[in-house]
């Protein structure tokens, strides 16, 4: 597997999510309506799934103890990656680009029958129009790291990084329901992001503001 840090120069480089509204926007609206407690429960549960995915590519003991929701929904996922799964190349590690400024952190890049992977594991009832954005910015980081030398060492092309599939993988505690986002829509959804990532700062400011008022 690939180790990867995250260059000091990027470090003060907003996250995807935080780009996305994912963080400080959809948290602090949410909050101010009350629905912390659902919200932050939600956020627990996939952040214990995702240890434990994590800890089983890895080879590693989870450090959690998982409720009988966590345990049928990384059962779920566990069948979809036995029948799907492939080399891992890397997990849970830092992306960023110096073409627009930003950092990020995707769950998994490993390589499949058919090319790279980038998977990204939703516990979510509904999958966001967002979501699709998260996975262009992941893979143009990734593009762009390549450009920059970071990958020059492992023997991957610049064509592999291009052909990467980007796959939601919707999990329940039935199933695991992959979708892999279509190759054409890929520029659309990168430009989608470029412009909140250029609004980002406007709106970071809007939100400050409104929580001084």
């Amino acid at each position: 597997m690939i180790s990867l840090t995250l260059p000091d120069y990027a470090k003060d480089w907003p996250h995807v999510t935080d780009i996305l509204g994912v963080r400080w926007g959809e948290n602090d609206f949410r909050d101010s309506q009350g629905g912390t407690e659902a919200f932050h429960a939600k956020g627990q549960l996939g952040r214990e799934f995702h240890d434990l995915v994590h800890a089983h590519i890895l080879h590693k003991d989870a450090d959690i103890w998982p409720s009988e929701s966590i345990i049928n929904r990384f059962n779920a996922w566990k069948r979809w990656w036995d029948s799907n799964g492939g080399k891992v190349i890397a997990v849970e590690f830092p992306v960023w680009s110096e073409t627009y400024q930003y950092q990020g952190a995707p769950d998994l890049l490993y390589l499949g029958p058919d090319g790279l992977v980038l998977p990204d594991w939703k516990n979510s009832a509904v999958l966001l129009p967002t979501y699709p954005l998260q996975l262009a910015a992941y893979k143009f980081a990734l593009i762009d790291m390549f450009k920059h030398g970071v990958f020059e060492a492992y023997g991957y092309t610049l064509d592999e990084f291009k052909a990467m599939k980007r796959v939601l993988v919707k999990i329940t505690e039935e199933k695991a329901d992959p979708k892999t986002l279509p190759e054409k829509q890929y520029l659309l959804d990168l430009a989608a992001f470029t412009q909140l990532r250029a609004a980002s700062q406007y709106l970071k400011v809007k939100f400050k503001l409104r929580q001084e008022d």
